[in-house]
């Protein structure tokens, strides 16, 4: 049974994406990687998420936790924990990141848990909050 044109061309691209990827450089290939992981969170969500691997403190119901944000959006970040926490919960969020001395400290709300973490939605944000989170958001 031959291949419909639409099959044909998807094919013919990811044999395509191959042979570009075999020439490659290590460097390069994790620039493609975390474009083509943009590209997956992108389509399913509002806001583009940018994977982020920063170390996090945060403190849920007088908790203090440590994490790992894997990802962040302009409006939240999604923290990789064992820990289970309640939607609605209250988070103080507190991180660093390269190039910004003082550490960032951020009041969030637990807006949904899984098995991998929590996502953390930013609430009040002040502008400088805004400038920092949309610089780590829009940097390469």
């Amino acid at each position: 049974m031959p291949l419909s044109d639409e099959k044909s061309e998807k094919l013919a691209a990811k044999s395509r994406l191959l042979e570009l990827i075999d020439k490659l450089s290590d460097d390069q290939l994790l620039i493609l990687l975390k474009k083509a992981e943009e590209l997956l969170l992108k389509g399913h969500r509002k806001q583009l998420r940018k994977l982020c691997p920063i170390n996090i403190n945060f403190t849920v119901q007088d908790h203090e936790v440590k994490g790992a944000i894997h990802d962040i959006s302009y409006s939240g970040v999604l923290i990789e924990t064992s820990k289970a926490f309640s939607v609605g919960s209250e988070v103080l969020l507190s991180f660093s990141i390269h190039g910004i001395q003082d550490s960032i400290k951020i009041i969030g709300e637990v807006a949904r848990k899984s098995s991998r973490g929590i996502g953390v939605k930013f609430k009040n944000l002040t502008k400088q909050q805004e400038k920092m989170i949309k610089s780590i958001v829009d940097s390469r």
